[in-house]
């Protein structure tokens, strides 16, 4: 039924590219080809911003966190439009090509609390990392670490040793014994100070990982810090 109302719903409705408001063709894709091609492209290895990383080997991130990528993340986040999640998964495939990277024996999204996850419905990190380990073969496995409290957005957060005070000790790993001696990748959004990534990283680290790679979707630099 969706297959036949979809042409006349964007008729009446004509759908638009959330970063340029233009039209979509075909519609249900929120970002059009164009948008997506101008994208700035993160090249390397994270090495500036981040003031919170001592339990993490490698920080990859794919983007450029500038006024389009957070159009796009805005609209994976808060109005779901999780389709978004399996084109940035695409694009995240550049990262386990990184040479010299440790391939990951799993990737394990940045959990949300039960709480946020209720309200939102969905955690963003896990939609990407479900579809990336679609298109790589390397497991997802959401359920191994969780966030046992629930805290104050990061965003609000003024000054890295705030940030860090607000996200310690808030991961647990339900598992031990499936990360021992295991490399791991943490998969998250958009990574800043690395306070919350590193937090889940102490987590895995204290439970046996091995190497902790994280991989983000977007970072901004320096420019925009």
């Amino acid at each position: 039924m969706k297959r036949w109302l979809q042409p006349l719903l964007d008729f009446v409705y004509p759908p638009f590219c959330v970063v340029c408001d233009g039209p979509l063709k075909g519609g249900g894709n929120y970002v059009c080809d164009d948008c997506w091609g101008n994208l700035e492209f993160y090249e390397g290895e994270v090495c500036h911003g981040l003031t919170n990383r001592s339990h993490i080997d490698e920080v990859l991130t794919t983007f450029v966190y500038d006024d389009p990528m957070k159009r796009i993340m805005h609209y994976l986040k808060y109005k779901k439009a999780r389709r978004i999640g399996a084109q940035l998964a695409s694009y995240m495939v550049r990262l386990l090509q990184h040479p010299g990277l440790r391939r990951p024996d799993m990737l394990i999204p940045v959990p949300l609390h039960k709480i946020k996850r209720r309200e939102r419905g969905y955690n963003q990190s896990e939609i990407i990392a479900v579809h990336l380990s679609r298109l790589t073969g390397i497991p997802c496995r959401p359920e191994i670490v969780i966030r046992c409290r629930n805290t104050v957005s990061q965003t609000q957060m003024t000054g890295a040793k705030e940030r860090v005070r607000n996200v310690a000790g808030i991961f647990t790993v339900t598992d031990a014994h499936a990360v021992t001696g295991r490399s791991v990748a943490l998969l998250d959004d958009v990574v800043t100070t690395g306070a919350t990534a590193n937090a889940a990283a102490l987590a895995l680290k204290t439970a046996g990982a091995f190497h902790v790679t994280l991989l983000t979707v977007a970072h901004p630099i320096l420019r925009d810090i």
